[in-house]
């Protein structure tokens, strides 16, 4: 009897051990995490974007991706992550550090494109009224 009791005490400790979320786990990952091809791709085709609104030179698309890599390869620590000021100051760095690589010419046709589509989210339908 003694040994069936401490074996489903046992049993019980096992298993309750393993049913604990484990800190850390990310039960969905971004695909970023799963692939990241799938980052690189989004960058590429974000950049891309950008050639196609204010056109690029090939140079400045190298430099482009290199602050993407980076940024990628610097990532945030553990404690980082857990804070939003963190990730979105290191998304203002990026983002100046990108900006930086634009001509004025070229940033201000950007910030024109910008400023065109901030009020264009009607869709296909417009505004409605």
């Amino acid at each position: 009897m003694k040994k069936s009791l401490m074996f489903l005490a046992t049993l019980t400790v096992l298993t309750a051990g393993c049913a604990v979320a484990q800190p850390g786990y990310n039960r969905y990952p971004t695909p970023a995490q799963t692939n990241p091809r799938a980052d690189d791709a989004y960058e590429a085709y974000r950049i891309d974007q950008l050639d196609n609104i204010v056109g690029l030179t090939n140079r400045q698309e190298k430099q482009l991706r290199k602050i993407e890599n980076d940024y990628d390869r610097r990532g945030l620590t553990a404690r980082e992550r857990r804070n939003p000021q963190a990730f979105q100051r290191l998304q203002r760095e990026k983002q100046q550090a990108m900006l930086a690589v634009l001509t004025p010419a070229q940033r201000q046709k950007l910030f024109a494109f910008q400023q065109g589509r901030r009020y264009d989210r009607g869709g296909i339908y417009g505004r409605r009224g």
